[in-house]
């Protein structure tokens, strides 16, 4: 009988919990998630693009310059290091296409996506 009455007490408390529950904080927390996700793509794309530029800029200083065996095989070591980063790039890039995708089919405000 003691069971009866906790398990009646304890049952107007968790039905008044579920109505009482607000919607808030979980739209709060997938914002958050959704803003989170979407700053670490442009912080990662940014740095890739600034590798990009930076080796870029290396070659053409490289090319620019005599052309010793040194320089050379740096070039070539620059030319594979471009060609990492462009398709590192590439592949964030299309990452990113996919989470807004995503987005867009969860219907999550542009705005979350800044």
């Amino acid at each position: 009988m003691a069971t009866d009455s906790a398990v009646s007490a304890k049952a107007p408390s968790a039905q008044n919990d579920q109505t009482a529950v607000p919607v808030a904080p979980r739209l709060k927390r997938d914002e958050q998630v959704w803003r989170d996700r979407a700053a670490d793509f442009l912080a990662r794309i940014g740095r890739l693009r600034g590798d990009v530029a930076a080796m870029q800029s290396k070659l053409a200083t490289l090319r620019a310059g005599d052309q010793t065996l040194a320089t050379t095989a740096e070039t070539r070591e620059a030319t594979r290091a471009l060609a990492k980063f462009q398709d590192d790039l590439r592949l964030i890039e299309l990452a990113r296409t996919q989470f807004e995708q995503r987005a867009r089919e969860a219907s999550v405000p542009p705005a979350w996506l800044q």
